[in-house]
């Protein structure tokens, strides 16, 4: 990655593309089996909450909003990013479209309020599945 790869918002199609059709498909089914919660994961893991990585985060997700948004909220986007066919077997099932759905849509509410209000999405996550 290069810096300039920070202010392309191209870049986030690869991103997202290369990080799906990177998964193991037994990853996926555990991920659709346990109902993983992504929110919670990716913003515990990049520590997107903690002030000092925020304070940068937010700024770049702002500019990537859109691309974000688009694939958010038509998960039939996210799919076509997938070439490799187990892994878009397994999403295309009643469990795994319900489970993509819920994924972005706790994702979209979580992203938004982060970014736009600087709410921490964990509490976002928490109050939208009560």
């Amino acid at each position: 990655m290069n810096i300039s790869d920070i202010f392309n918002p191209d870049k986030v199609k690869k991103w997202i593309s290369d990080f799906i059709n990177s998964l193991k498909k037994e990853d996926l089914e555990n991920a659709i089996d346990t109902n993983l919660d992504l929110v919670k994961l990716l913003f515990n893991h990049y520590k997107l909450s903690e002030p000092h990585i925020k304070f940068i985060a937010r700024p770049i997700l702002k500019f990537w909003w859109n691309p974000i948004e688009e694939a958010l909220v038509n998960p039939q986007i996210i799919l076509d990013y997938i070439e490799r066919e187990e892994l878009k077997n397994i999403l295309l099932t009643k469990k795994g479209a319900d489970w993509l759905n819920a994924q972005c849509k706790n994702l979209y509410l979580s992203l938004y309020n982060y970014l736009w209000y600087g709410i921490d999405p964990v509490d976002t996550y928490n109050r939208c599945n009560k």
